[in-house]
């Protein structure tokens, strides 16, 4: 990522906004996925993690990686007793390397 800084876009959620101005987000984001879908050279991802309320248990990262309409990886890592925004990180670690070890990415 450090390398190509320019071929990486993160798009963060807004914090609650009223009904027009969802629709309005919907409607970017929808015209964000179709460009995305139509390059062959482009892959993108989409990434969550999870917490458990348990602390016993441990917090979980996974990643979903496309190119055009297909997906072609799914992942899904154990990422330790960490805090929330560590599992969500490491998350998207995990799709960034994934994606730049893709051939033309």
């Amino acid at each position: 990522m450090d390398r190509f800084p320019d071929q990486v876009i993160f798009d963060n959620c807004c914090p609650l906004l009223e009904q027009d101005a969802l629709e309005a987000r919907e409607r970017d984001l929808f015209t964000i996925l179709r460009n995305v879908r139509l390059s062959d050279d482009t892959v993108y991802c989409s990434v969550d993690a999870s917490l458990p309320d348990n602390t016993q248990h441990q917090a979980v990262s996974a990643a979903i990686l496309y190119r055009e309409f297909e997906e072609f990886n799914r992942v899904r890592h154990v990422a330790g007793r960490v805090t929330a925004p560590d599992a969500e990180l490491f998350a998207i670690h995990s799709a960034i390397t994934l994606a730049t070890q893709q051939d033309n990415c």
